[in-house]
């Protein structure tokens, strides 16, 4: 703190935790009383409205924050004697104290307690869904950061994606409006909202939601199968994590560049007669 850079710095970092603790104790109270409001006038089918917040600010906010900043590799872990189960449990606390997993944690957290004031008798339920829900976010994010990091490491798709980049902003400017003159907002929700939706259900989010509803309205039979289905995304996402940490337990190396070739050994010149 005696020069001014390192000054900047610590004010920087002072307002950046004020930010998060504002989004953090915010978003929370926000969860609360809307989980509150939505059972207690009968609209419990909008729960999953407030996992699908959670699910995207879980899953965007590392990718937008961390874009340019270095990362943690976890080769670096492979010089101690650690086996599997314990790098694969270290990759995963690793993505338990992401700020965004904190914060979404804690969402949640206020989301079961708004619906357990709104019905007491169905906290334990709801527990178990939003357990249930922020272990799928968890191995989701996990999976895609690990993912990423191994493709972002290749030349080639670093170029792809660039390219893929520029390509998406070009096309976003006239995208726009040409949807604003072709599909007004009224026709193009009629047409396409109700598809939409409808695949909605069918994702983590919108099976979290629905299993607590049905659970209000005392259907347990598809509230049980529809948290089934959220473990199931979670056991997929377990799957391709540990696709992805194999090889890097194994020291995967990834090479940039191509290894010289030998010359070839030519045979040695007859002898002279």
């Amino acid at each position: 703190l005696r020069t001014m850079r390192g000054r900047l710095d610590a004010v920087s970092q002072a307002l950046l935790w004020l930010m998060m603790a504002g989004l953090m104790f915010g978003g929370g109270i926000g969860m609360g009383l809307g989980a509150y409001a939505f059972i207690a006038h009968g609209e419990a089918s909008h729960l999953g409205d407030l996992f699908w917040v959670v699910l995207l600010f879980w899953q965007l906010y590392p990718l937008l924050s961390g874009a340019g900043g270095a990362r943690f590799d976890f080769a670096h872990l492979l010089r101690f004697p650690l086996r599997y189960g314990s790098f694969f449990a270290l990759s995963l606390a690793y993505g338990l104290f992401d700020p965004s997993a904190v914060v979404s944690l804690f969402w949640l957290l206020c989301l079961s307690v708004g619906v357990a004031a709104a019905h007491a008798a169905l906290f334990p339920w709801v527990l178990l869904v939003v357990l249930a829900f922020a272990a799928m976010n968890l191995v989701l994010s996990r999976a895609i950061s690990t993912w990423a990091d191994r493709w972002m490491e290749q030349r080639r798709t670093r170029e792809i994606v660039g390219l893929i980049f520029i390509v998406g902003i070009l096309v976003m400017q006239f995208a726009v409006p040409a949807l604003s003159h072709w599909a007004p907002g009224e026709r193009f929700a009629q047409r396409w909202m109700p598809p939409l939706l409808g695949v909605a259900h069918f994702l983590p989010p919108g099976l979290a939601g629905v299993a607590l509803a049905e659970g209000l309205a005392a259907g347990w039979t598809r509230a049980f199968a529809r948290f089934l289905f959220v473990c199931s995304y979670a056991l997929a996402f377990l799957w391709l994590l540990h696709l992805r940490l194999i090889p890097q337990y194994r020291r995967e190396n990834l090479r940039q560049t191509r290894l010289p070739r030998r010359p070839a050994r030519r045979p040695p010149p007859p002898p002279l007669q």
